[in-house]
């Protein structure tokens, strides 16, 4: 009982931690480790009239490519002062259609010797401007990698803010896009709100809202912004993860005294429960088989990541050895690899990457902060955390090859919050 207390105790109060005293920023941290050098040249403006103003068009290519953690960019004026610097070209213009109300966005990607590689062009509103901008990323990602982009997704995540008017604080679950922009309030609550999770078809999210202090796990519709209850028993109700083939939801309850993981049929609406014993068994994530889960459990007497089939209940296998704690885990969309949480002796507490064939771990972050709650793009390129440094939250992205630089963004809505609980979206 003292280590079902023990586990139990510090899960809440790394939930309290959030919450109470994180101070919120949004920062970026770009991968180095580059395959391609590509220079960017301004996209110039073509036409009558004013050009659109905080809209830049090549900022926000060069930033969505530093992001990946694929490739180096740098911006140029002129290709043959680069030549010997680049191994591509990107250069584009930006054009007003319609009275001034509409814009045409063309772009080409050219070698070093001039020749084109690839040219496309968009129409958009001005209110689409960025998310054209993340889609010519996308095109000129995938041309040079062979790698779709994930640049049009979006995050989800938990932001507490303070009602002065009515002196409390207002929960809020929000969506952004994946670089913190454009955020917008899809519920709130004077109640604490944890762990959203995206459908595999990106049009739903369950996660946990809190009534009286009890919580529950619904399923909010995006689409029509209706909600619909999943689970309420006594005790907790948490963690809830939809698996690829979008036919079920795996979750956490504790209405035993420990907390075990269940599996509901979404048709059918059946819940059976997956684990047993004594042992707490938390933060389930599906493989792509939909039929497998790593989670996180304390049956060795601290928590490690573990692995369970669904259709199998009586077989699990230990994943992780450290000799203090890993959880937390996040399955890559591809299955070839883990990401989760790692706290070592000194107790850091960092994000870690795990090979499953070769059982390989490298650390992504070394920061000296409180990283948590890992979730990864659909392309299995980059991660999303966040982090307390200082009493300081910070949503961060790190690509997955772990080497970055680090970049604020202060002019995102987002960083106005206290975040917590970002969760990556499918493609949409």
């Amino acid at each position: 009982m003292q280590r079902i207390f023990t586990f139990t105790f510090t899960f809440f109060l790394i939930i309290w931690i959030y919450f109470v005293y994180a101070e919120v920023h949004l920062e970026i941290k770009h991968g180095i480790n580059t395959i391609h050098s590509i220079g960017i040249m301004p996209f110039h403006w073509d036409g009558w009239g004013v050009r659109p103003e905080n809209i830049d068009i090549d900022k926000i290519i060069i930033d969505d490519l530093h992001n990946s953690g694929k490739i180096r960019t740098i911006i140029v004026d002129n290709i043959k002062n680069y030549s010997d610097k680049v191994d591509i070209l990107v250069s584009g213009k930006i054009k007003s259609e319609n009275d001034g109300k509409r814009y045409l966005l063309f772009y080409k990607i050219l070698d070093v010797y001039g020749k084109i590689l690839l040219h496309n062009h968009y129409h958009t509103d001005k209110s689409g401007l960025r998310l054209t901008a993340h889609t010519i990323s996308n095109d000129i990602f995938q041309n040079l990698t062979g790698i779709r982009g994930a640049f049009c997704t979006r995050i989800a995540y938990i932001r507490r803010s303070m009602d002065d008017e009515n002196h409390r604080y207002l929960y809020l679950l929000c969506i952004a896009d994946y670089d913190g922009y454009n955020p917008k309030i899809i519920y709130r609550s004077t109640e604490p709100l944890m762990s959203p999770a995206w459908s595999a078809d990106g049009t739903k999210l369950a996660y946990v809202i809190f009534k009286k202090d009890r919580s529950s796990i619904v399923i909010q519709n995006l689409v029509n912004r209706s909600i619909s209850p999943v689970t309420n028993y006594p005790c907790h109700n948490g963690a809830p993860t939809f698996s690829p083939d979008g036919k079920k939801l795996a979750f956490v309850l504790s209405k035993s005294g420990t907390f075990h993981l269940y599996v509901m049929d979404l048709y059918s609406g059946y819940i059976d429960q997956i684990t047993r014993g004594y042992s707490n068994n938390t933060e389930p994530s599906w493989f792509p088989d939909s039929q497998t889960l790593a989670y996180t459990s304390d049956q060795s007497g601290i928590p490690q990541v573990y692995l369970i089939n669904i259709n199998k209940k009586e077989w699990n296998k230990r994943l992780t050895w450290n000799p203090v704690h890993n959880q937390n885990p996040k399955v890559s969309y591809n299955g070839r690899f883990i990401i989760m949480v790692n706290r070592n002796a000194e107790k850091q507490q960092n994000i870690l990457k795990m090979d499953l064939q070769t059982g390989q771990t490298f650390l992504l972050t070394t920061d000296k902060n409180i990283d948590e709650n890992p979730s990864i793009s659909p392309n299995d390129t980059m991660v999303a955390y966040s982090s307390i440094d200082n009493q300081c939250s910070k949503l961060c992205i790190i690509s997955i090859n772990g080497q970055y630089n680090k970049n604020c963004l202060d002019s995102s809505e987002s960083s106005k919050g206290k975040i917590t609980f970002p969760t990556w979206s499918p493609y949409l």
